[in-house]
């Protein structure tokens, strides 16, 4: 069984790559503890937690790098192993490292001697150059292009359509907005817009999408 860690828009797009990927419809359930009532297909994480057993695996279903950060941690003392889903329209190289809990979706190319590091998201149609390495629950979001031997460390958020100068360090927690250029090195926690890209605020409580 595959457990989607997650009900929302995303968790469906997670499901429909699982589905490409070959899995059957009746093999995947979605966890989540935001909904008020238990359906057919959606459980919360203390059934979840009865019902799983050695064989399974789960994936998490989330677009913000601190809420995949928290859920992850939650999981992991279950020492239950992480899916890894790629879409089979995506290019990725064999040279690539792609640990386990990633999900790469459709129309992606991942180039050579690239590593991408537990629990991180690579949305629609991005691509991530040669010699990239992407650190643990980032979140590259749709038509993001990282030019060749980028560094992005753990839970950046990279905000869709942006652009990085090759060779560049994205650094903790910093956040690329929607649609920047980026020609210079961002500092941890930093938020940049534009083009060019210019350091804007401080990403002081780790959220990207306000309410």
């Amino acid at each position: 069984m595959l457990f989607i860690y997650c009900a929302g828009g995303f968790g469906k797009e997670v499901r429909d790559i699982a589905l490409r990927t070959g899995l059957l419809d009746s093999s995947i359930l979605f966890i989540d503890d935001a909904r008020h009532h238990e359906s057919e297909d959606i459980i919360s994480f203390e059934h979840f937690k009865r019902i799983r057993v050695d064989s399974d695996q789960v994936i998490i279903a989330h677009g913000e790098p601190c809420v995949r950060a928290k859920i992850y941690e939650r999981l992991t003392p279950l020492d239950l192993p992480f899916a890894t889903l790629i879409d089979p329209s995506s290019s990725v190289s064999p040279s690539a490292h792609i640990a386990p809990g990633v999900v790469i979706c459709p129309l992606c190319v991942i180039s050579c001697e690239t590593s991408i590091s537990e629990n991180v998201l690579v949305n629609t149609m991005s691509i991530v150059g040669h010699d990239c390495s992407i650190g643990t629950h980032s979140v590259i979001s749709s038509m993001v292009n990282l030019g060749g031997a980028c560094v992005v460390k753990k839970q950046v958020y990279v905000g869709m359509g942006s652009l990085v100068r090759e060779s560049l360090t994205l650094d903790d927690h910093c956040v690329v907005s929607m649609g920047s250029v980026v020609h210079r090195d961002v500092p941890s926690r930093h938020i940049v817009q534009g083009d060019p890209a210019r350091s804007r605020m401080l990403n002081e409580d780790g959220k990207i999408f306000k309410r």
